[in-house]
C-alpha cells in the first residue's frame, strides 16, 4: 500500500493478481482530492478497469463530510486501515465453450439397416464451439482465454448442412446409409453404376432406422440425383419394396434398376438387277458392269421387272442409363438415277416401256438402242450415233463407232476409234496402236494391248494391259484383289485416285510407268490459277486504294472516274470467283490427294516406274504384295 504526497492517510492497494484496486485510508478527517486518487493510480501503474464515477463519488462525499452516509459496494472492504473502497476492477478471462455433436441415429451401429434414412431427416444437431474472450487486469495485463474444442463433422456427399440460430442441424439429402469416417459424414446411396454406365444396382431397404417405409418415390429420387435417368424400371422397384412390405423380417435386396441400350445395327440399302429371272449385277461398284452376260445390254418390255431395290434401314441409338446417347453405325444408301424405270412402293424395279436396259452404276435406263449385227467395217461404214450402240462383232481398223450414249462392243477393237457420251464396254479387248477409246464415264474392257484409253471414271480391265496408255481420273482396276490374274505391263498408266493390278510389270524387265495423283499438267494448270488468283487480289488491292485516295481528293470529273473504276472492280471480282471455282473443281476432281496408292496384290517387277504427285521411284528388286504410296516427300513400299 502507498500513501499519496501530500494526503498522508491516503493509499493503494491492489490485489496479488490485479484483478481489484481499493482506495485506503479515506476518511472523514484525511483530505482526498481527485488530482490526488489520480496520482495513486498512475504511480501503481492502474490504467485498466477504473471506476470514473465511484471516484467522483468517494469525492464527492469525503468534500461534504457524507462517507458515513454512503452506500458500501459488493466490492468494497473492512480491513484494519479502515474501510476500503474499489476504485479499479479487472475483466477476467473467459474460456470458450466445446462443441456439442448429438446423433438422431446409431451412426456407430455394425447394423447397415440401423443406419438408413429417409430424405429430410435428422442425422445428427451440433452446437457449435465459442470462441474464448480475453480478460486484462488493473495495470493492463493481458488475461488469455481457451477457444472451446470445436467437433471434428465435415458434410459430405448427401448430406445438407443448415446453419440455425442455436445449431447447426445436418440432414439427408436423399435415401442412403449414413456413413462417418471421424471426420466426414456421408449418405452412402447405395447405388452402383457400370464402368460403361450400362446398368445400375442399388440396395434397396424396406425400411429407414426411424421404422419409415421406403417407397418407390425415395428410390427414384436417388437415381436422379446421381443422374441416373434412362432405361429405369420403375415396376421392379416396387415390386421389391411390396414385398420386403409383407416380410418385416426382410432385408436389404439388390435390384438391377436401370439397364442402358446398346444401339441397333441397321441395313445397308440392296440395289440388284435380274435378267432372265437370275442376278447379275448387285450394287456395281465403281460402275462396273457384269459383262459375262454376252446379251448384254438386255432386251425388256414395258412392265418387265428388272431388279429391286431394298431402302436402308437406320439402326436405332442407343443409350446409357445416364441418358448419353449411342449413336448408331450409319447404313450405307443407294440412289439411284432412273429413266424410263420405274420404282414402286416395294422397291420393285419395272421397265416403264419396252427397250434396252443399261447399267451404268446406280444409274439404270431403258433406252433405244442402235444394233450393229456384225462388224464396224466397210459393210457399215463409221457410226454415229445419238442414241446406245451396240456393235455384236469387232470394230475393224481404220473405223470409228461414235455415240451420245454409251457403247457396247461385243469383240475386239482393232485399231479403231470409240467414242461414247456414256461409257464404253468392251467384252474382248482393245487392241491396236491406232485404237483409241474415249469415255466421261467408264471404260471396260477384257484386255488392252498396245492401244489408248481415256475415262473421266475408272478404266477397269479384266485379264491384261500392254504395252498401252492408260489415263483415268478415278481408278484404274486391272484384275482386282481376289483375282486369279490381272498383269499391267509395259506403257504408261496414270490415275488420278488409285491403281490397283494383281501383277506389275513384267519379268522382261519391260519399262513400265504408273502414276496416281497430280499430273504435271495439273500441277501446271493448279499453279496457273494460283498466279492469276494473286494478280487479281493485288489489283483488287490497288483499286481499294485508289477508291480511297478519290473519296479525300475528289477529282473534277469525280462521276466519270468512280464509274470507270465500279467497272473495273466489278469486272475483277467476276474473274477472281471465276478463278476461285475453277481451282476449287480442280481439287475436288483429285479428291483426297493424301490417299493416293499403287496397290499391287501378288507381284512387282524391276524395271517398273512409280510415280506420286511427280515423286518418282524406280523398283529394282522383285517386290510381293503391297502398296506405293507417299511418306515425308518420297515414294515407300508398303508390304500388305
Amino acid at each position: 500500500m502507498t500513501r499519496a504526497t501530500g494526503d498522508p492517510g491516503l493509499g493503494l492497494r491492489v490485489s496479488g493478481d490485479g484483478m481489484v484496486a481499493w482506495l485506503v485510508g479515506l476518511s472523514a478527517t484525511a483530505p482526498a482530492s481527485d488530482e490526488a486518487i489520480r496520482a495513486l493510480l498512475r504511480k501503481h501503474k492502474i490504467s485498466c478497469g477504473i471506476n470514473e464515477a465511484r471516484i467522483a463519488e468517494l469525492v464527492h462525499a469525503r468534500h461534504n463530510d457524507a462517507l458515513d452516509a454512503l452506500p458500501l459496494r459488493d466490492e468494497d472492504v473492512a480491513s484494519s486501515d479502515g474501510l476500503e473502497y474499489c476504485i479499479a476492477k479487472g475483466e477476467a478471462a473467459r474460456d470458450g465453450i466445446d462443441a456439442v455433436l448429438t446423433w438422431h441415429l446409431d451412426i456407430a451401429a455394425d447394423d447397415v439397416g440401423a443406419r438408413v434414412v429417409l430424405p429430410g431427416e435428422v442425422l445428427a444437431t451440433l452446437l457449435p464451439a465459442s470462441t474464448g474472450n480475453p480478460g486484462v487486469t488493473v495495470t493492463g495485463k493481458r488475461l488469455h482465454a481457451r477457444n472451446g474444442q470445436p467437433a471434428a463433422l465435415q458434410p459430405g456427399s448427401g448430406v445438407l448442412a443448415t446453419p440455425g440460430a442455436q445449431h447447426e442441424t445436418y440432414s439427408a439429402r436423399w435415401l442412403g446409409v449414413a456413413e462417418f469416417d471421424g471426420h466426414v459424414l456421408t449418405l452412402d446411396p447405395r447405388l452402383s453404376v457400370a464402368a460403361d454406365a450400362m446398368a445400375a444396382t442399388m440396395d434397396l431397404f424396406p425400411r429407414s432406422a426411424s421404422g419409415q417405409a421406403v417407397t418407390a418415390e425415395h428410390a427414384l429420387g436417388v437415381l436422379e440425383a446421381h443422374d441416373v435417368v434412362a432405361g429405369v424400371d420403375p415396376d421392379a422397384i416396387q415390386q421389391v419394396l411390396d414385398s420386403a412390405a409383407a416380410n418385416p423380417e426382410a432385408g436389404a435386396v439388390t435390384l438391377a434398376v436401370a439397364h442402358g441400350k446398346l444401339p441397333t445395327i441397321g441395313r445397308d440399302a440392296q440395289f440388284t438387277v435380274l435378267h432372265r429371272g437370275s442376278m447379275v449385277g448387285q450394287v456395281l461398284a465403281h460402275g462396273r458392269i457384269d459383262f459375262h452376260e454376252r446379251d448384254y445390254p438386255w432386251n425388256v418390255r414395258g412392265g418387265d421387272s428388272i431388279g429391286h431395290l431394298k431402302e436402308a434401314q437406320p439402326g436405332e441409338d442407343g443409350y446409357t442409363v445416364r441418358g448419353e446417347r449411342i449413336a448408331a453405325a450409319p447404313v450405307q444408301s443407294v440412289s439411284l438415277q432412273l429413266d424410263g424405270v420405274h420404282c414402286d412402293t416395294h422397291g420393285k424395279l419395272a421397265a416403264e416401256y419396252d427397250g434396252a436396259l443399261f447399267v451404268d452404276g446406280h444409274h439404270l435406263s431403258v433406252a433405244e438402242l442402235l444394233v450393229i449385227a456384225g462388224d464396224v467395217g466397210a459393210q457399215t461404214g463409221n457410226v454415229d450415233s445419238r442414241i446406245p450402240v451396240h456393235v455384236k462383232g469387232h470394230v475393224i481398223a481404220g473405223f470409228q463407232v461414235k455415240s451420245r450414249k454409251d457403247v457396247i462392243v461385243e469383240h475386239n477393237i482393232e485399231d479403231a476409234t470409240v467414242r461414247a457420251g456414256g461409257s464404253v464396254l468392251v467384252k474382248e479387248g482393245i487392241r491396236g496402236h491406232a485404237s483409241e477409246v474415249f469415255s466421261p464415264h467408264d471404260v471396260q474392257a477384257g484386255f488392252i494391248e498396245n492401244a489408248n484409253v481415256f475415262a473421266n471414271g475408272d478404266i477397269c480391265v479384266r485379264n491384261s494391259v500392254i504395252n498401252s496408255t492408260l489415263s483415268a481420273n478415278g481408278l484404274i482396276v486391272v484384275g482386282g484383289k481376289n483375282a486369279s490374274r490381272g498383269s499391267l505391263m509395259g506403257g504408261v498408266a496414270h490415275a488420278n485416285h488409285r491403281i490397283e493390278v494383281v501383277t506389275l510389270g513384267a519379268s522382261t524387265y519391260a519399262r513400265t510407268e504408273v502414276a496416281v495423283g497430280m499430273s504435271s499438267e495439273t500441277r501446271e494448270r493448279l499453279d496457273e490459277l494460283q498466279a492469276e488468283l494473286a494478280e487479281r487480289e493485288v489489283e483488287l488491292l490497288s483499286l481499294l486504294q485508289l477508291q480511297e485516295r478519290i473519296r479525300t481528293h475528289p477529282p473534277t470529273d469525280l462521276a466519270e472516274v468512280s464509274t470507270k473504276l465500279e467497272a473495273t472492280r466489278a469486272n475483277a471480282e467476276t474473274r477472281q470467283a471465276e478463278l476461285q471455282k475453277a481451282r476449287e473443281t480442280l481439287l475436288t476432281s483429285l479428291g483426297d490427294i493424301d490417299a493416293v496408292r499403287v496397290v499391287v496384290y501378288r507381284q512387282c517387277h524391276p524395271g517398273v516406274i512409280v510415280h506420286i504427285h511427280e515423286h518418282r521411284h524406280e523398283v529394282t528388286n522383285a517386290l510381293g504384295p503391297g502398296q506405293f504410296m507417299l511418306h515425308e516427300g518420297a515414294v515407300v513400299f508398303v508390304p500388305l
